[in-house]
């Protein structure tokens, strides 16, 4: 059941019942108008029904969406070949402070690179995991979930960092990463779904990555000698987990059958 207690779970049209402030009684109705000012409070969101009843929302009685149920039904199941859970896109989870105490960094400027690098890492697994599912049979991936616990983190630590400090923003800053990764936009067209649900008060992104007819890579810089190195780099989804192949093993162990299985019903 969707959350009564977040202002976000809760739309103008809806059905609820309600607390009456007046008498404490019950009522059911269609909200007519949201007089929270605020996104959360423990006693639930008050609200103005269509009777001009007044009082604070004890149960949502309308079913969640379907995408929404569909998600739910995703998080009691384990990572699998067709679905992956990451707790973020762009930070690490921790505090400032626990991340200088754990890593010994002794000033602002060590943890700005430190962060750095772990970013581009945090934001590299997401990617490898679309180029893997879109290299093989497709599948999910699920932004904002602890992968061990399925434990619904929220993208509020992400959204920090992108433009407007919203969900659209962080959709913007999603595809603006795809297309560095992939350093193309063919990619694209194979997601059919990027979109930010909220499930209990928290914000998380699903993506749906459909299998391909075109092999895709993931185009990483590497620091040499001589300069910046570009290498393209080839993923395959095994199991629950996402595959680095060469591109001579990918060609002619993976590809091969895969084309079998979707180029020929193209």
């Amino acid at each position: 059941m969707l959350d009564p207690n977040y202002t976000s779970n809760i739309s103008i049209g809806v059905s609820v019942k309600i607390t009456l402030l007046s008498d404490q009684t019950e009522n059911t109705g269609v909200v007519k108008e949201i007089l929270s000012p605020l996104d959360h409070h423990p006693m639930g969101i008050k609200v103005m029904l269509d009777d001009s009843s007044i009082g604070r929302v004890i149960e949502i009685l309308v079913p969640e969406n379907k995408q929404s149920l569909k998600i739910l039904e995703k998080l009691k199941q384990t990572e699998s070949d067709k679905l992956e859970f990451k707790a973020s896109l762009l930070t690490p989870l921790e505090s400032v402070e626990d991340i200088m105490i754990q890593y010994k960094l002794k000033t602002k400027l060590e943890y700005d690179s430190f962060i750095l690098k772990i970013k581009k890492n945090i934001i590299h697994s997401c990617m490898k995991t679309i180029a893997a599912f879109a290299n093989t049979d497709g599948g999910t991936l699920i932004i904002g979930v602890e992968d061990r616990s399925n434990k619904i983190i929220g993208l509020k630590n992400d959204f920090q960092y992108v433009i407007n400090n919203d969900a659209d923003g962080f959709l913007i800053e999603l595809k603006n990463q795809i297309k560095s990764y992939f350093r193309s936009t063919g990619i694209l067209a194979y997601l059919p779904i990027m979109e930010i649900i909220c499930i209990d008060g928290k914000d998380i992104c699903h993506i749906e990555v459909n299998p391909s007819i075109e092999a895709f890579t993931l185009s990483e810089e590497l620091d040499t000698k001589s300069g910046k190195l570009l290498i393209q780099k080839f993923f395959v989804r095994i199991s629950n987990s996402s595959e680095e192949f060469t591109a001579k093993d990918f060609y002619e162990k993976h590809w091969v059958n895969h084309k079998i299985k979707y180029f020929t019903n193209s």
